[in-house]
């Protein structure tokens, strides 16, 4: 079991207090973003430890992948299979699609083969993999995920007097409407001004109190951040979701997604391709998002959640992880195989595997390693901890 050390990302998206409240940290005026734990070569998650020497995550799988991965190592091609992060939304993040596998290998491959640096603005694939994901709120979380039925889109259109809602209505009554709408609103030079337009439409009828008004309110909100962006226009085609503190959500590979505020807890697969559609001053690729994108369902699935004593297990639908919510206080043995992250978010816990025994405080985090036995917890406040799914039998 070894201690190690998180990540921070500072994005303009992020919140200047909320990740240091979590990780015990003191603010220093910027926007924290993400704070992640992994091993991924864009930012791998340093060593705590006395003889360390500055090794961080990823040379240490690189250095010995079956003990830190465990008897499953080759399983995983000798990498840490997920990532753990804390996000801390307060501006919408850019409208976005994670690859699959397949994709996904085939765009590095060919970046790679380009010459593009794993770090250039315009890279789309600084890693192999897919990126499906889920997020546990920790806050109440607002999100825009997949696409909302067409007789939903049709209905917060028609009560606005504008050019571009006229424009996806007419599109909306022509076959694959919602893959033609949001190819039209993406790649045909809509102008500044019609969205801009739109977006008073869609005001003027949330004070009037007619139509969709809770999807008017969430597209004016999002365009104070991003004025005259065609975003906008898709953020009405989308399934708003609000979770409580302690929903899960998960996002598959093709799933258009926005996260617009809240914290939460992501685990995904270890990767950080994105491509994205708008809401975003960062390199867009439309061409390539809409052959990836996936239109035909809402995008919206619940985890399996099962709980036993003090331990909620989330599991969603992908081999690379699973997560688990622990009520930290009386002892509890996690079973789990393979390499486990456990972050503690509130409290301390006393964590022991085998005849090693650490105490861990809010903000702070271990990997136990796949050599490691079962996993026995004690403490008090709240702790999560991540691995990869059980395999198949």
């Amino acid at each position: 079991m070894l201690g190690i050390g998180v990540v921070v990302r500072h994005y303009e998206w992020g919140s200047p207090s909320a990740l240091p409240a979590i990780l015990g940290r003191p603010a220093d005026g910027r926007p924290w973003a993400e704070a992640w734990l992994g091993d991924h070569p864009l930012g791998p998650a340093p060593i705590i430890e006395p003889d360390a020497m500055g090794f961080d995550l990823n040379r240490l799988v690189k250095r010995d992948p079956a003990v830190v991965l465990g008897p499953d190592h080759k399983r995983w091609g000798d990498r840490l299979p997920y990532m753990l992060k804390l996000l801390a939304v307060e501006r919408p993040l850019s409208l976005q699609v994670h690859p699959d596998a397949t994709r996904a290998r085939a765009g590095f491959e060919r970046e790679t083969a380009a010459g593009l640096p794993l770090e250039a603005a315009n890279r789309n694939y600084p890693d192999p993999s897919h990126k499906p994901e889920m997020v546990l709120a920790l806050t109440a979380f607002e999100a825009l995920i997949g696409f909302r039925p067409v007789s939903r889109i049709r209905d917060a259109l028609e009560p606005l007097d504008a050019p571009l809602a006229r424009e996806l209505l007419r599109v909306l009554d022509t076959t694959d409407p919602v893959r033609r709408a949001l190819a039209g609103v993406l790649t045909c030079d809509v102008e500044p001004a019609a969205v801009d337009a739109l977006v008073e439409e869609c005001r003027r009828c949330r004070h009037l109190g007619i139509g969709d008004i809770a999807a008017y309110s969430m597209v004016s909100r999002v365009a104070e951040t991003f004025p005259g962006d065609p975003g906008l226009a898709v953020c009405l085609m989308m399934r708003h979701v609000t979770m409580a503190p302690g929903e899960a959500l998960f996002v598959g590979s093709g799933t258009l997604h926005c996260y617009l505020r809240g914290v939460v807890v992501e685990v995904q697969a270890a990767s950080d391709n994105v491509l994205r559609a708008g809401l975003t001053p960062k390199h867009l690729d439309i061409a390539e998002l809409l052959d990836c994108v996936e239109v035909g369902h809402a995008g919206l699935t619940r985890p399996r959640v099962s709980k036993q004593g003090q331990v909620r297990w989330f599991d969603p639908p992908v081999p690379d992880f699973r997560l688990a919510e622990i009520s930290l206080g009386d002892p509890v043995q996690l079973d789990w195989p393979g390499p486990r992250i456990l972050l503690v978010l509130e409290g301390e816990a006393i964590a022991q595997a085998g005849e090693h025994a650490r105490r861990i405080t809010a903000g702070q985090a271990v990997l136990a390693l796949g050599s490691d036995p079962p996993l026995h917890l004690h403490g008090h406040g709240r702790a999560v901890l991540a691995a990869p799914a059980e395999p198949p039998v």
